[in-house]
């Protein structure tokens, strides 16, 4: 068997120049997207029960208004006897640490 060849080697490697002037029409190009009704309901409903859950354990992460209320007036009532003028070692030491745990280990 013999296999014969197509084109000679001058040929094969010329390169054949393809004039590219024709214009482009800018409207073709253009992209669009459609997102049905539907698909924006669901997100709506979806974005929505994300909102609800924020809130709700936002709402139950916060303490309760009369545990904080009745915690200030205890406070307050230390202050107004002098507790806190003396300040102790183990006052400093818990005063300290709930500063720790509010600003630096407090989930979001």
């Amino acid at each position: 068997m013999m296999i014969d060849k197509i084109k000679s080697i001058s040929q094969a490697s010329s390169t054949n120049k393809v004039n590219l002037s024709k214009q482009i029409d800018n409207s073709l190009t253009k992209d669009s997207i459609y997102i049905s009704r539907e698909a924006i309901e669901k997100s709506s409903e979806l974005q929505l029960e994300a909102d609800v859950k924020a809130i709700t354990h936002k709402a139950l992460s916060l303490p309760e208004e009369s545990n904080r209320t009745q915690r200030l007036l205890e406070i307050k009532e230390k202050l107004a006897s002098g507790y806190y003028d003396n300040l102790t070692p183990e006052i400093l030491s818990a005063t300290a640490d709930q500063l720790l745990v509010n600003f630096f280990y407090q989930n979001p």
